[in-house]
Formats: structure tokens, sequence, C-alpha cells
């Protein structure tokens, strides 16, 4: 991890049956602002233990968008998130990724 100064939150829902990581909310600032919230979100919901639905991820963007942390939320949390931070979730993916094997 570099000592990069710009991280992201990415809100991610998870299609399990084709792998992939469906980018709904993209967020991005300084990191000690960034990391504060992803403690807080952390710390105000529950991390959900069934059924992968979403991933809230804290990424480096300055280092190839590494990522730092995964949270696993259900997709009324991240929804809850989105809305007490000002934004809308995507109604479609914004990006597609293929999901990694460690997660």
């Amino acid at each position: 991890m570099s000592e990069s100064n710009k991280w992201g939150l990415v809100f991610h829902e998870v299609d399990v049956e084709n792998q992939e990581f469906k980018t709904l909310l993209y967020l991005t600032g300084d990191h000690i602002r960034i990391k504060y919230t992803f403690n807080n979100i952390k710390e105000r919901f529950k991390r959900n233990t069934g059924n992968p639905e979403c991933v809230l991820s804290l990424v480096d963007v300055e280092d190839n968008e590494s990522a730092i942390d995964d949270y696993p939320l259900t997709k009324m949390q991240l929804e809850s998130v989105a809305t007490l931070l000002g934004f809308e979730l995507s109604k479609e993916c914004i990006r597609k990724t293929a999901e990694e094997s460690s997660k």
C-alpha cells in the first residue's frame, strides 16, 4: 500500500452466479476522511454474515485501486449507507469486476 492521499469507498453488489462485483457507487476523497467514514459505517452497521449480497470496499485510488478493507452488508444496509452519505446507488451497474478468489 502506498502513502496515498486519495482513497475511495466502492459500493458493490455481489453477483455470485457470474462471480462478479457490480459497482453501484464509487466515492473518493482524502484518505483520512474516507477511512474515518468507512470505520464509522463498520461501527453503525452489523456485518452481513449470511449469503453475500453487497460489499463496501475501502480502496487506495492512487495504488491501482488496491483493496485495503472490505465489509459485507445487505443490499438494504448498503442503500441506507449511501442515503446517509447523501447519495443514491445506481439502478444499473456502472462497472463490473471479476471476484477475486480471496474474497
